[in-house]
């Protein structure tokens, strides 16, 4: 009876050690999907904003000629490169092939809009502020820009969706180690009380009698 009882603690306790490492594992695996949720969407909004960056400025250079608003174009498409950083970026984050598939049409509508803003910059620096703005203003350029949007909101949604089930997924995993752990550190709380149990009223008890009765008898 010793024997089978310390035979299926063994087995609770191996059982408990292999829930915990399974917890642990679901717990880095939902904290490291979350953070890559977060750096989607992050990347995502910064290569929008590198974007949203450059038409607001060659827009504004249009209406106003302003020198600041050109300066403010070459700033961001030279320097600061944030829709650079964030292809980085994403390139990082395993994206799926259809999630690329999007980006890169976006990529390719964003540079699309190229040839219209150096027309337009051309235009302002020709003093010819008429065309300039029909350029950046007109219904191409507004087009292409509204696309942009509406598939960066789309791929932001996109990427969540599919992060999200992969979270639900750790969280389900992680709840389920922590029940059947719990359980089992029930499980093995009972053996453990049973072994001491057994052990005082099977053996402890015998031996003290014997014990007794030798002295006794020397």
């Amino acid at each position: 009876r010793l024997k089978r009882i310390a035979k299926e603690t063994k087995v609770s306790l191996a059982i408990g050690i292999v829930l915990l490492v399974l917890f642990f594992v679901s717990m880095v695996g939902f904290a490291l999907e979350s953070r890559h949720q977060i750096d989607c969407t992050m990347y995502l909004n910064q290569y929008r904003l590198g974007s949203k960056a450059l038409t607001t400025a060659v827009r504004s250079y249009a209406v106003t000629g302003s020198r600041q608003y050109y300066d403010a174009y070459k700033q961001e498409l030279e320097v600061d490169k944030n829709r650079d950083t964030a292809w980085a970026g994403l390139e990082a984050n395993n994206l799926t092939a259809k999630e690329w598939e999007v980006l890169n049409e976006i990529a390719s509508l964003s540079n699309g809009l190229v040839p219209l803003e150096e027309s337009a910059m051309d235009s302002v620096s020709a003093g010819d502020l008429q065309s300039a703005t029909d350029y950046v203003f007109g219904e191409t350029y507004n087009s292409t820009v509204t696309t942009i949007s509406d598939l960066t909101d789309s791929l932001i949604l996109e990427v969540q969706d599919r992060l999200k089930v992969r979270k639900n997924v750790m969280l389900a995993l992680q709840t389920i180690c922590a029940v059947l752990f719990l359980l089992g550190f029930i499980k093995m709380a009972g053996q453990c009380t049973k072994t001491v149990g057994f052990a005082n009223r099977e053996l402890l008890v015998p031996i003290v009698k014997v014990s007794e009765q030798m002295k006794v008898l020397a």
